[in-house]
């Protein structure tokens, strides 16, 4: 197997995902397209809500626009999600030319060669990817009669379970559409995290030309602490809509 160049080094440019935007255009191999996927993602994951809402229920059209929750998730977090993946292979990409460069010798460079090459398989593996779909909607079974207590106006028909409401045409596509494209999100991006996580582990145990004198006073590896920026529109997007809920139901639920 030739080797795979640092700048051919991807933990998001592989998988069912990422294969589905690409047969659908949504992305060119050379090109995120951040603008067009976006779009898709607001219009797929927000604007059906409030098509069905008019549709079915148009006094409650009001309050689904000041939803917090709806906002966070699906006009903050699912955005910064999709940019925050450009970030993520571009620490990616750069700490790896980096490592190459300066921290192995040439027997070493082989074994990294050999940690990507297992990476590579793990990210394009169909049954990571399958089951974390699979735990997405298994968590949304194990809180469905929550998410209807805590229901609004836009998302249930009816004052409460005893008298007969039910989830409404919004509400059913937010648990089986909107929700998933969120948590799907959040869930991928762990996963890529974790196949970083699983690279920084596998180069700590390789034999790297460490310089005492570095300048960086870290023996030349200073770099690798910049990782953690390629994680944190991911940890934003999730306290985004933690923070959310939290004054949701502060507000409006009688939370402390």
């Amino acid at each position: 197997m030739p080797p795979i160049e640092a700048n051919d080094v991807s933990l998001i440019r592989g998988g069912p995902f990422y294969l589905a935007q690409v047969v659908t255009r949504l992305i060119h191999p050379d090109q995120w397209n951040l603008g067009r996927r976006l779009i898709f993602a607001v219009a797929i994951g927000w604007l059906p809500l409030i098509l069905l809402t008019a549709l079915f229920q148009p006094a409650a059209v009001l309050t689904l626009l000041r939803d917090y929750k709806i906002t966070a998730r699906m006009l903050i977090a699912v955005p910064v999600l999709l940019l925050g993946q450009t970030l993520m292979e571009s620490r990616f990409q750069m700490i790896v030319r980096q490592v190459r460069k300066d921290l192995l010798s040439a027997s070493e460079l082989t074994v990294l060669q050999n940690i990507l090459v297992t990476l590579t398989k793990l990210r394009d593996s169909v049954l990571p990817e399958l089951a974390l779909l699979l735990l997405v909607y298994l968590h949304t079974a194990l809180i469905f009669r929550e998410r209807i207590s805590l229901g609004t106006t836009w998302f249930i028909d009816g004052a409460d379970m005893a008298a007969g409401s039910h989830i409404s045409p919004a509400g059913w596509y937010y648990i089986l559409v909107s929700q998933t494209i969120y948590q799907f999100l959040v869930a991928l991006s762990l996963w890529k995290w974790l196949l970083w996580t699983i690279f920084l582990f596998r180069l700590s145990r390789l034999k790297l030309k460490l310089e005492v004198t570095h300048p960086d006073k870290r023996g030349g590896i200073g770099f690798v602490g910049m990782s953690p920026l390629g994680f944190a529109p991911v940890a934003f997007a999730i306290t985004a809509a933690i923070g959310a809920t939290w004054r949701d139901e502060i507000v409006h639920a009688g939370r402390t």
